[in-house]
């Protein structure tokens, strides 16, 4: 899979005198790089500040990425291994992480009952790799906030979809 940078977009959190919260999400025609997004985002907050009574409570300025071909993957999303992971600080509780369409070499078998049974990320480089991401002191939450404390098991899942 090769992803290359796309739009870019600026995302403000609205909020009125009642409390109501708005999104308002904004295509930027074209940074050269992030530092102009920033400056991009900036002059827009202050120009909505000047036409709206809303209060800006959150902006923020990302890069969408897409694929660089019309392919669009190799298997079905609706089949997904479903993660169980325990999380830090809170040792009776997990969290799970779905991964739509993913490679058979995450499982422990290709055929019969192991063909549903997510290996140990002691035995998976790719998965162990993926849930990096998520341990402590990572880049990444799972949820709310939370990091991860270690695998406990995974399966494999379909998900119904109704897109076809």
């Amino acid at each position: 899979m090769a992803l290359q940078a796309a739009r870019w977009y600026t995302v403000f959190t609205l909020k009125d005198v009642g409390g109501n919260t708005f999104r308002r999400t904004y295509e930027q025609s074209a940074p050269a790089d992030y530092a102009a997004a920033l400056a991009s985002q900036s002059a827009l907050a202050t120009d909505f500040a000047a036409i709206s009574n809303c209060v800006i409570v959150k902006a923020a300025t990302f890069q969408e990425y897409e694929e660089d071909t019309t392919f669009l993957g190799t298997a079905e999303g609706e089949n997904q291994a479903l993660l169980t992971v325990g999380l830090e600080d809170k040792p009776l509780d997990s969290a799970t992480i779905n991964i739509p369409a993913p490679i058979d070499d995450i499982f422990v078998g290709t055929s019969g009952p192991n063909r549903n049974v997510v290996k140990d990320p002691g035995d998976s480089t790719e998965l162990a790799a993926f849930l990096a991401n998520f341990d402590s002191e990572a880049l990444f939450f799972i949820s709310d906030g939370e990091q991860m404390d270690g695998f406990k098991k995974g399966k494999r899942i379909h998900k119904k979809s109704l897109a076809g």
